[in-house]
């Protein structure tokens, strides 16, 4: 017998010995075997000798990734050596097992299997779509019929040529950060930032004793970059919240005028400390809205806040309820600089301003107010 390979193929022989004694006892004849390779000589693998109509379109001389033999029970008998370290899968392991254990067999188009259709009719099969079960990748398989010395079906010899799959557009990019992210920044850096500022503010203030002028403003500078950080903190907690795929607001019923008076409370001692007067809507002005409190609050205070940012010493920011038949609108003005009409759109996005140079928030109020 002979045992195929890729290369060639070893010769064995076979060699008979047998016994009618053990020791001085007799007993029945015992045979035994013993194999020894004698030789090796090189085979090319298997081409029928006089191909069939069927077989003309030899697929030998096409473009393939590799080639692969079955006997009549589909079982491999063959397989290139080199693709199985190219393409993910062992040729020698696979040697003697289905065909299906190195491909998962696809439907063409037509809904059809073409294997079956080349196993009914004896003839070459063509494109039959097919994964790799080791990687999924998707192979397009052809073969040409092998026929035994009665005629009868005696296997495949077939070829696999690798399909290039398109590409799958890439994720669209949520730029979301992750909630123990937010977390851990807003624990680690909230309370050293608080009393950063609270010491900054007091020994502007003096409190403690007098202090050189300049020290006083040095004291003065910190403490407000301490608020900055403060607020990027808050901004970036809330961004994640709102980008979060399962936000959802609280709808309630409110005072739309209630919610601008308080805004513009929270922000009085920044207002008084640049200069700025707010004008907020009289005790007795009421409209009734529906809207999450918390959010609608948190949206005044970022408007108002840009406001006094950026409004002139001596300004003037007037915030105003009124309502239409279906809206209750808040209006918030000011005397600042404004907005070119081609920035409208653009301030609105993540970490986005009109000047970036210029003093003044982190970019994230805006859009998380939009949200």
């Amino acid at each position: 017998p002979e045992l195929r390979s890729r290369a060639g193929c070893a010769v064995i022989e076979r060699r008979r010995a047998s016994a009618s004694r053990i020791g001085n006892a007799p007993s029945k004849p015992v045979s035994s075997e013993n194999i020894a390779v004698s030789g090796w000589r090189e085979i090319a693998a298997w081409r029928p000798a006089r191909p069939s109509p069927d077989t003309q379109d030899d697929f030998h001389g096409s473009d393939t990734d590799w080639r692969w033999e079955t006997d009549s029970a589909l079982r491999l008998t063959f397989v290139t050596l080199d693709a199985g370290p190219k393409h993910g899968f062992d040729a020698f392991a696979l040697l003697g097992q289905p065909l299906t254990a190195m491909f998962s067999l696809d439907t063409g188009v037509d809904g059809a299997l073409p294997i079956l259709d080349s196993l009914a009719r004896r003839r070459s099969m063509t494109a039959q779509p097919a994964r790799l079960r080791s990687s999924g990748r998707a192979v397009t398989l052809t073969a040409n019929v092998r026929h035994d010395a009665a005629g009868d079906f005696a296997g495949f010899v077939g070829a696999a040529r690798m399909v290039v799959e398109d590409a799958p557009p890439p994720a669209a990019s949520t730029e979301t950060l992750s909630t123990t992210f937010t977390s851990g920044l807003d624990k680690a850096l909230r309370v050293p930032l608080a009393r950063i500022v609270a010491n900054a503010d007091s020994i502007n203030a003096q409190a403690d004793g007098p202090v050189q002028g300049d020290y006083a403003d040095y004291a003065a500078d910190i403490a407000s970059a301490g608020r900055h950080l403060l607020e990027l903190v808050d901004d970036l907690v809330d961004l994640q919240a709102v980008e979060r795929s399962d936000f959802a607001l609280l709808p309630e019923p409110i005072d739309l005028a209630d919610v601008a008076r308080r805004a513009a409370g929270l922000l009085s001692v920044r207002a008084a400390n640049a200069g700025v007067t707010i004008t907020r809507p009289a005790l007795d002005v009421r409209v009734p809205a529906l809207g999450d409190f918390r959010r609608v609050l948190q949206v005044l205070v970022n408007l108002v806040g840009n406001a006094v940012r950026y409004s002139p010493r001596g300004a003037q920011v007037i915030v105003t309820v009124t309502r239409t038949q279906t809206h209750a609108v808040v209006v918030v003005a000011d005397k600042g600089k404004g907005v070119a009409p081609e920035d409208q759109v653009r301030i609105f996005e993540k970490f986005e301003r009109v000047d970036p140079s210029e003093a003044g928030g982190n970019g994230l109020g805006l859009y998380i107010a939009r949200r």
